[in-house]
């Protein structure tokens, strides 16, 4: 059964792992996305394929910003970048496949998630489904009879850069994505629970910490993500 490698390219890291075509995952694992250059990028994933270089056919990778998807741009040009503007314009697919002599997929990390759950997860079934995911921004996607809408620029179902505000001018502090990804999301159970503060937290992560908690408090359990439903749901109705 021919195998492939799936690499998600987010913010904070990069998580691989092996799968089969009856989506059975092998090997996993994962790395920080410390990177400061696309070529550090490119050299980062070259070395995580490589052990794997016979026993794969070919590379997937769901990554932040505008990318048209195989068919329009087999390069896998990625514009903008989203959380990692060094990305902007970056032909990511052509340079691994350069570099591997692998076939090499690039697509939006909203899309691919939509299609992953289409193919084998929630949205099995449905006609018409949305993801939301959260992660250092806001993620999207929108599957309509079984393919991913893309848009004319790439961008349908991406929920990050809705303005929480709409009677004002956009501005990237009043985003879904500062709101709500994992650093806004961090902040308001922190204050809800009176450990910390946004200057307390936050430049613990601007050192690459992994730790979510500067101060070293920890609750006693996990606050209810029922809390945040609303804003999940705000979401899904702006579509």
């Amino acid at each position: 059964m021919r195998q492939l490698f799936g690499i998600d390219i987010g913010g904070t890291s990069v998580k691989w792992a092996i799968v089969n075509e009856n989506y059975e995952f092998g090997d996993r694992g994962s790395i920080p996305t410390a990177f400061v250059s696309a070529d550090q990028l490119v050299d980062a994933l070259a070395a995580l394929v490589g052990p794997y270089r016979g026993q794969v056919v070919g590379v997937g990778i769901s990554a932040p910003g505008g990318i048209f998807g195989y068919e329009v741009d087999p390069d896998g040009t990625i514009h903008r970048g989203g959380a990692l503007p060094y990305m902007d314009g970056f032909p990511l697919g052509r340079a691994l496949r350069e570099r591997l002599g692998l076939p090499v997929t690039v697509v939006n990390d909203g899309k691919s998630c939509a299609l992953g759950e289409y193919a084998a997860g929630a949205l099995r079934g449905v006609d018409v489904g949305c993801v939301a995911v959260i992660g250092t921004g806001i993620g999207g996607g929108i599957v309509v009879d079984g393919r991913v809408l893309t848009g004319a620029g790439g961008f349908a179902g991406e929920f990050s850069f809705l303005s929480n505000n709409v009677s004002e001018p956009l501005d990237h502090r009043d985003t879904f994505a500062t709101s709500s990804g994992w650093h806004g999301l961090q902040n308001l159970v922190a204050v809800e629970l009176g450990i910390s503060d946004e200057a307390d937290w936050r430049p613990s992560m601007a050192d690459g910490s992994s730790s979510y908690w500067s101060t070293g408090a920890r609750p006693k359990s996990p606050p209810c993500s029922a809390d945040w439903m609303p804003m999940l749901s705000c979401l899904i109705v702006c579509l």
